[in-house]
């Protein structure tokens, strides 16, 4: 475990770290955030890229259901 002094120990070796930004920092990150959503949304090869991801899992989760 990693300990930063004053704060509760950080563990090590996961992706799902605790990320604390300034409030001002914190809010154009969600601005960012948002902008690029919109961004996807109205983006027709995205929605494309993810239907067919969707239905690649649905196939896979069919023929492991039929594996039952």
């Amino acid at each position: 475990m990693v300990e930063a002094p004053g704060q509760a120990p950080l563990t090590t070796g996961t992706k799902n770290s605790p990320l604390r930004l300034a409030p001002e920092r914190a809010d154009r990150l969600r601005e960012a955030l948002a902008r690029s959503v919109d961004e996807r949304r109205r983006d027709p090869e995205f929605r494309r890229l993810l239907d067919d991801h969707r239905t690649r899992h649905a196939e896979v989760l069919q023929l492991l259901a039929d594996d039952d």
